[in-house]
């Protein structure tokens, strides 16, 4: 759901858990 939150794409753990909101 990192897609929904664009913020989430900056923080570097959506590299490590891409499926979390």
């Amino acid at each position: 759901s990192q897609h929904l939150n664009p913020l989430w794409q900056m923080e570097p753990q959506h590299l490590l858990f891409p499926s979390l909101d």
